[in-house]
């Protein structure tokens, strides 16, 4: 039997000109959690099964309008990235 293929997630970050968290200690966190995702900054033409907009502050101005998932995910605060943890956990256990 062979392993399921890893969940491939794209991470774009914000451009950081309202920073209200460290968005790289976050990401480093969700890698810590789901160490059998693959995740990589998210690159045009790449199709990802989630997109992480990973976003300083609330304006989550980040342009992704080159960029294709099958969802997209807006962290605007540390509490956010749980909730999508969660989610995409109770989606890929059916």
């Amino acid at each position: 039997m062979t392993a399921p293929e890893p969940v491939t997630i794209g991470v774009k970050f914000c451009g950081g000109c309202n920073p209200r968290y460290d968005r790289g200690a976050l990401l480093q966190k969700i890698r810590d959690a789901r160490s059998d995702w693959a995740i990589d900054i998210a690159e045009p033409g790449t199709v990802y099964k989630y997109l992480l907009v990973i976003c300083g502050c609330t304006s989550a101005c980040a342009d992704i309008s080159e960029l294709t998932a099958e969802q997209i995910c807006r962290i605007t605060a540390p509490e956010d990235a749980a909730e999508v943890i969660r989610s995409a956990c109770s989606e890929t256990a059916e």
